[in-house]
Protein backbone atom coordinates (compact mmCIF):
# COMPACT_ATOMS: atom_id res chain seq x y z
CA UNK A 1 0.00 0.00 0.00
CA UNK A 2 2.71 2.64 0.60
CA UNK A 3 4.39 1.98 -2.64
CA UNK A 4 1.19 2.52 -4.42
CA UNK A 5 0.58 5.51 -2.10
CA UNK A 6 4.01 7.24 -3.22
CA UNK A 7 3.38 6.03 -7.21
CA UNK A 8 -0.16 7.88 -7.21
CA UNK A 9 1.78 10.90 -5.25
CA UNK A 10 4.50 11.34 -7.62
CA UNK A 11 1.62 11.27 -10.36
CA UNK A 12 -0.57 13.91 -8.97
CA UNK A 13 2.18 15.86 -8.27
CA UNK A 14 4.68 15.48 -10.66
CA UNK A 15 3.60 14.37 -13.45
CA UNK A 16 0.95 16.02 -13.77
CA UNK A 17 2.12 19.61 -13.08
CA UNK A 18 3.72 20.26 -16.29
CA UNK A 19 6.06 22.62 -14.70
CA UNK A 20 9.08 20.24 -15.14
CA UNK A 21 11.09 19.46 -17.86
CA UNK A 22 12.46 16.29 -17.23
CA UNK A 23 11.73 13.76 -14.55
CA UNK A 24 14.03 11.12 -13.57
CA UNK A 25 12.75 8.36 -11.27
CA UNK A 26 15.29 5.31 -9.86
CA UNK A 27 13.77 2.17 -8.87
CA UNK A 28 14.37 -1.08 -9.19
CA UNK A 29 10.04 -2.36 -7.97
CA UNK A 30 8.22 -3.38 -10.93
CA UNK A 31 5.28 -3.00 -8.83
CA UNK A 32 5.63 1.13 -8.34
CA UNK A 33 7.21 1.19 -11.90
CA UNK A 34 3.95 0.30 -13.37
CA UNK A 35 1.74 2.48 -11.22
CA UNK A 36 3.63 5.07 -12.08
CA UNK A 37 3.07 4.48 -15.88
CA UNK A 38 -0.52 3.03 -15.88
CA UNK A 39 -2.20 6.29 -16.42
CA UNK A 40 0.28 8.60 -18.07
CA UNK A 41 -1.35 10.05 -21.29
CA UNK A 42 -0.22 9.74 -24.70
CA UNK A 43 2.10 12.25 -24.79
CA UNK A 44 3.72 11.41 -21.34
CA UNK A 45 4.20 8.17 -22.62
CA UNK A 46 5.23 9.09 -26.17
CA UNK A 47 8.14 11.45 -24.09
CA UNK A 48 8.78 8.90 -21.81
CA UNK A 49 11.96 7.10 -21.53
CA UNK A 50 13.33 4.40 -19.73
CA UNK A 51 16.75 3.17 -19.12
CA UNK A 52 18.03 0.09 -17.27
CA UNK A 53 21.37 1.14 -15.35
CA UNK A 54 23.48 -2.28 -14.64
CA UNK A 55 26.64 -2.39 -12.41
CA UNK A 56 29.32 -4.52 -11.97
CA UNK A 57 32.70 -4.39 -13.27
CA UNK A 58 31.98 -1.57 -15.52
CA UNK A 59 28.29 -0.09 -15.28
CA UNK A 60 26.00 0.98 -17.73
CA UNK A 61 23.32 3.07 -18.42
CA UNK A 62 20.92 1.42 -21.42
CA UNK A 63 17.50 2.56 -23.35
CA UNK A 64 14.83 -0.41 -23.01
CA UNK A 65 10.98 -0.45 -24.64
CA UNK A 66 8.62 -0.75 -22.27
CA UNK A 67 7.49 -4.01 -23.13
CA UNK A 68 10.90 -5.34 -22.37
CA UNK A 69 10.27 -5.09 -18.57
CA UNK A 70 9.46 -8.14 -17.40
CA UNK A 71 7.99 -9.03 -14.21
CA UNK A 72 9.58 -12.03 -11.79
CA UNK A 73 7.07 -14.81 -13.78
CA UNK A 74 8.22 -13.83 -17.27
CA UNK A 75 11.83 -13.65 -16.41
CA UNK A 76 11.69 -17.18 -14.58
CA UNK A 77 10.59 -18.83 -17.51
CA UNK A 78 13.03 -16.67 -19.61
CA UNK A 79 15.77 -18.66 -17.11
CA UNK A 80 14.32 -22.16 -18.19
CA UNK A 81 14.57 -21.54 -21.81
CA UNK A 82 17.95 -20.21 -21.67
CA UNK A 83 18.77 -23.39 -19.69
CA UNK A 84 19.73 -25.89 -22.39
CA UNK A 85 22.65 -27.32 -20.92
CA UNK A 86 24.48 -28.02 -17.90
CA UNK A 87 26.93 -25.57 -18.75
CA UNK A 88 24.47 -22.65 -18.43
CA UNK A 89 25.03 -19.62 -16.28
CA UNK A 90 21.76 -20.04 -14.97
CA UNK A 91 22.35 -23.90 -13.65
CA UNK A 92 23.00 -22.69 -10.05
CA UNK A 93 19.44 -20.91 -9.91
CA UNK A 94 17.32 -23.63 -12.07
CA UNK A 95 15.55 -25.53 -9.03
CA UNK A 96 14.71 -22.23 -7.06
CA UNK A 97 13.63 -20.86 -10.53
CA UNK A 98 11.48 -23.83 -11.36
CA UNK A 99 10.08 -23.84 -7.48
CA UNK A 100 8.71 -19.71 -8.01
CA UNK A 101 7.24 -20.88 -10.93
CA UNK A 102 5.26 -23.57 -9.59
CA UNK A 103 4.56 -21.61 -6.94
CA UNK A 104 2.96 -18.72 -8.81
CA UNK A 105 1.53 -20.88 -11.09
CA UNK A 106 -0.53 -23.22 -8.96
CA UNK A 107 -1.14 -20.20 -6.37
CA UNK A 108 -2.63 -17.74 -8.88
CA UNK A 109 -3.95 -20.00 -11.84
CA UNK A 110 -4.43 -23.51 -9.99
CA UNK A 111 -4.48 -24.21 -6.24
CA UNK A 112 -1.57 -25.36 -3.87
CA UNK A 113 -3.60 -28.86 -3.55
CA UNK A 114 -2.90 -29.58 -7.20
CA UNK A 115 0.63 -28.37 -6.74
CA UNK A 116 0.72 -31.11 -3.80
CA UNK A 117 -0.73 -33.76 -5.19
CA UNK A 118 1.44 -33.77 -8.53
CA UNK A 119 4.96 -33.38 -6.28
CA UNK A 120 3.71 -36.55 -4.59
CA UNK A 121 3.25 -38.00 -8.20
CA UNK A 122 6.42 -36.84 -8.98
CA UNK A 123 7.97 -37.66 -6.05
CA UNK A 124 7.13 -41.64 -6.58
CA UNK A 125 9.78 -41.93 -9.05
CA UNK A 126 12.63 -42.34 -7.82
CA UNK A 127 15.07 -40.34 -10.23
CA UNK A 128 12.89 -37.32 -9.44
CA UNK A 129 13.47 -37.51 -5.56
CA UNK A 130 16.46 -35.17 -5.91
CA UNK A 131 14.85 -32.45 -7.43
CA UNK A 132 11.65 -32.82 -5.31
CA UNK A 133 13.73 -32.36 -2.11
CA UNK A 134 15.68 -29.66 -3.73
CA UNK A 135 12.70 -27.48 -4.44
CA UNK A 136 11.47 -28.22 -0.77
CA UNK A 137 14.56 -26.95 0.42
CA UNK A 138 14.86 -23.93 -1.61
CA UNK A 139 11.07 -22.85 -0.18
CA UNK A 140 12.80 -22.22 2.84
CA UNK A 141 10.43 -24.59 4.35
CA UNK A 142 12.94 -26.58 5.46
CA UNK A 143 16.25 -25.29 6.71
CA UNK A 144 17.82 -29.07 7.13
CA UNK A 145 19.79 -28.66 4.53
CA UNK A 146 20.80 -24.86 4.14
CA UNK A 147 24.15 -26.23 2.51
CA UNK A 148 24.54 -25.53 -0.74
CA UNK A 149 23.20 -28.59 -2.94
CA UNK A 150 24.05 -26.51 -6.43
CA UNK A 151 25.20 -29.96 -8.27
CA UNK A 152 21.85 -30.99 -10.02
CA UNK A 153 21.14 -32.78 -13.28
CA UNK A 154 19.38 -30.26 -14.86
CA UNK A 155 17.85 -32.56 -17.43
CA UNK A 156 16.26 -34.53 -15.10
CA UNK A 157 14.88 -31.40 -13.37
CA UNK A 158 13.17 -30.35 -16.48
CA UNK A 159 11.46 -33.84 -16.52
CA UNK A 160 10.57 -33.57 -13.17
CA UNK A 161 9.30 -29.93 -14.11
CA UNK A 162 7.10 -30.71 -16.70
CA UNK A 163 5.56 -33.88 -15.49
CA UNK A 164 4.87 -31.61 -12.39
CA UNK A 165 2.73 -29.71 -14.99
CA UNK A 166 1.21 -33.01 -16.51
CA UNK A 167 0.46 -34.76 -13.66
CA UNK A 168 -1.60 -31.39 -12.17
Amino acid sequence: MFVFNVAQTIKQQIFDDNNFEQIFVLTHNLYFFHELILNLNKSQKSNFLIFRITKGRTSSINPMKQNEIKNDYESYWEIIKENNNDNSKYTPILANTMRNILEYFFCFVLDSDNLNNAIQEVNKEQKYQHFVRYIQRESHSDAINISDMKEIDTNIFQEAFKKIFYDA
